[in-house]
């Protein structure tokens, strides 16, 4: 392992006469590596918060703002991924709703975000009610099925990115052999 280290990772462009950069180039494609495991991590965690979600407003029937349940109602109450999801902005929003919160349509929405004058988002979990409209359902039963993150699944993904850095790293000095020698012409 520490052989590997020595001559792979430490590969730096300074080495090589024609490229003559001082950059450590796996250490630099390790960070990147270790930044994508984090995003695909991180959109696993909101992928489930928003599947767990949209299950058990469905499972509890709340459809409809008179079906409103609250995240204790749900279960959900210990669950800070899901109260991130609810706070952001995005697909779920368009979906899940919480009664009593002022629905703007597209052109107020925009309109008050050229101004900058919407309102910050601010939910109180131990009281707020979410549901999901009845014309909206259609669209929550897709989000429902489609989002396939799993925990095996991320994990492989990142274990194959690893993979891939590997064998890239493997391949650098022989790489940048055939890069310094193009240069030379």
């Amino acid at each position: 392992m520490r052989t590997y280290i020595e001559s792979y990772f430490s590969v730096n462009l300074k080495d090589y006469p024609n490229i003559n950069i001082d950059l450590p180039i796996n250490a630099v494609i390790f960070a990147v590596t270790i930044g994508v495991c984090i995003a695909v991590i991180a959109l696993h965690v909101q992928s489930s918060a928003y599947n767990l979600l949209i299950k058990q407003l469905l499972r509890h029937s709340a459809l409809g703002e008179s079906e409103a349940k609250s995240l204790s109602d749900l279960g959900l109450s210990e669950s800070r991924a899901v109260r991130r999801a609810l706070l952001s902005v995005g697909r779920l929003r368009g979906v899940v709703v919480q009664r009593g919160a002022k629905e703007y349509s597209y052109e107020e929405y925009v309109k008050l975000q050229r101004e900058r004058a919407l309102p910050k988002s601010d939910i109180d979990f131990d009281t707020a009610e979410f549901y999901i409209p009845k014309d909206r359902r259609a669209e929550a039963e897709r989000i429902r099925e489609k989002t396939t993150s799993t925990l095996p699944r991320t994990v492989f993904t990142c274990l194959f990115i690893l993979a891939v850095f590997v064998c890239i790293s493997l391949f650098m000095p022989e790489l940048l052999d055939l890069i310094n020698t193009a240069l030379e012409k």
